[in-house]
């Protein structure tokens, strides 16, 4: 059975009939895969402040308080990774950008060649593969999937990974169950 995290980046009310369906994506789901999801909004997760204790002083570890280390945890035993955002001002929301900057302990700090470029070496064994889905109720939204899906795009390089899909809608969680499913 597929182990699957959803980092939920919603950051207000307005797709509430969203959320609520994500919640029994479970349930109808559930001979087919598993699912663990974490609504950013509503969980302690502090700031990457570029100190790189995670690799120097405590490797793997931010040294920060917060709850990230039960997502980092959930992410590393996952099969699929899912960032779910709104697109705000052109690109995901704060919360799901301050979950993404601390990703950076499930790698090392060594620099090795991946794919002809440099990028730091894996922590793991094996990394999650990734799913972007962007919600969002307008049609000039397009322009900006293409930036926000090359820096996802960048993420899964970076983790030894593929960004398996990246979808958008404006608040139907079939697209993405059946993203899920295609995976």
């Amino acid at each position: 059975m597929k182990k699957i995290t959803i980092l939920n980046g919603i950051t207000d009310e307005k797709y509430i009939n969203f959320e609520d369906a994500l919640e029994k994506i479970n349930e109808r789901n559930q001979r087919k895969f598993s699912c663990e999801c974490f609504t950013l909004r509503k969980i302690n997760i502090n700031y990457c402040c570029g100190c790189w204790n995670c690799w120097v002083k405590t490797p793997g570890e931010c040294t920060q308080k917060d709850e990230m280390p039960k997502i980092l945890r959930s992410i590393i035993n996952s099969d699929l990774t899912v960032f779910i955002s709104p697109i705000l001002m052109g690109f995901s929301s704060s919360y799901l950008k301050k979950a993404t900057d601390k990703l950076l302990p499930l790698l090392h700090p060594y620099i090795g060649i991946y794919e002809n470029e440099c990028h730091h070496k894996e922590r793991y064994d094996r990394y999650p593969k990734l799913g972007l889905m962007l919600l969002d109720d307008k049609t000039n939204a397009l322009s900006d999937l293409s930036i926000i899906t090359d820096i996802y795009k960048r993420i899964s390089v970076n983790m030894r990974s593929e960004l398996a899909f990246t979808c958008i809608s404006a608040g139907n969680v079939e697209v993405l169950e059946n993203e899920i499913n295609r995976v």
